[in-house]
């Protein structure tokens, strides 16, 4: 091989993948072969590299080694035919390609006042936030039922060291968990429905599964508070109408419409009931949850026997139908099955963590606390 073209390596590691900014250098950390003439190599990318943020159409890229071995060195993504410099102009800042347009603004916002005030775009600033939302559940549980349950949801193996969907993912499940949390136990309270419709809003805001999520919420709320649930519409209807407004004015991104698509289930039904099987298996997850949900599913089995019905319709009425709408909006999508298997039905488990957890306290002698005023 002429030494002056670059080398293609088909063997690097990565170990670090980040995008400084768009349309500029990739930072990655590999291994350069240590006996080789060549100073420039190609790398090319895998489907995983648009998880680590890298444009769907970056397919390869060059890389200037100074020596061999493990070494920090720059990468300029390049396109398919043209390999010396930066191509496209996704790379050189003209345009962009955000496959999570419709993602609810909440936390992302609230990681871009970290950001700027930072003054460095760095996603590792701001992951410390994803961190605080799960010790400030954990710190609510504590003061409602007793210091054992806050410390119970951060030794969870999802919670804890899940790469996906964890502490320390910077994923938003955990803060959807939480604000439904909060909102299902105003509901156990039955008494500030304005602190109900606080929690719900912020659930809406925050990910797109907080949409029927919230519904589902408000809708027991209509029965608990009866005519005051007006007052958690005085902040929930400003805030639902505020996210479709938006939602309709921008450009249409690249996610599937669910809302379509769940008319078809009919047609998929084979995969609705193994999406539901998937689902229902999380209560012996013991790798992602330990005992956690089937010691959930035996508390709710007692409440029955003991006829506290309350507690356990109003968990009902939001663990079941989530479980069920999560497995038929699995069915209708072509996402291989594995997928729901292996880290998505975990991380939708961690959105019902809220009602889970007041069946376990009602059971293992959780004494509930006065709710904060």
């Amino acid at each position: 091989m002429d030494s002056t073209q670059p080398e293609l390596l088909r063997n690097v590691t990565y170990t670090e993948l980040r995008r400084e900014e768009i349309g500029a250098k990739f930072i990655v950390r590999g291994a350069i072969p240590s006996a080789t003439a060549h100073r420039e190599f190609i790398v090319p990318f895998v489907a995983a590299a648009d998880g680590a943020g890298f444009d769907r159409y970056t397919t390869e890229g060059v890389i200037v080694a100074e020596s061999a071995g493990d070494v920090d060195f720059t990468l300029y993504p390049s396109g398919l035919t043209k390999r010396w410099h930066v191509d496209g102009p996704f790379f050189l800042g003209k345009a962009g390609s955000n496959p999570r347009n419709e993602y609810p603004l909440l936390v992302p916002i609230d990681a871009a006042v970290l950001m700027v005030s930072a003054n460095d775009l760095d996603d590792r600033n701001v992951r410390w936030l994803y961190v605080m939302f799960a010790a400030a559940f954990a710190f609510e549980l504590a003061r409602r039922y007793g210091a054992w349950y806050g410390a119970l949801l951060l030794v969870l193996p999802q919670i804890a060291i899940e790469g996906e969907g964890g502490l320390l993912s910077a994923y938003s499940d955990i803060p959807l968990g939480a604000f439904i949390a909060c909102a299902f136990f105003e509901l156990i309270d039955g008494e500030s429905p304005l602190r109900f419709g606080m929690w719900t809003s912020f659930a809406l805001l925050t990910k797109s599964e907080g949409l029927p999520l919230t519904m589902l919420l408000m809708l027991a709320g209509a029965f608990v508070f009866r005519r005051r649930v007006a007052l958690a519409f005085t902040t929930y209807v400003p805030a639902l109408i505020t996210l479709l407004m938006w939602r309709a004015r921008i450009s249409l991104s690249d996610e599937n419409d669910f809302a379509t698509l769940i008319f078809a289930l009919p047609e998929h039904l084979a995969r609705f009931l193994a999406s539901l099987g998937a689902m229902a298996g999380q209560f012996i997850a013991f790798r992602d949850w330990g005992l956690f949900w089937l010691v959930v599913l035996v508390a709710a089995i007692l409440l029955a026997r003991r006829r506290e019905w309350r507690p356990l319709a109003l968990a009902g009425f939001v663990i079941i139908p989530m479980m069920i709408l999560y497995a038929a909006i699995f069915a209708v999508t072509d996402w291989d099955m594995r997928v729901l298997t292996g880290n998505l039905a975990p991380r939708l488990m961690t959105h019902l963590l809220g009602p889970a957890f007041v069946l376990l306290a009602r059971v293992t002698g959780g004494a509930p606390r006065a709710s904060a005023t």
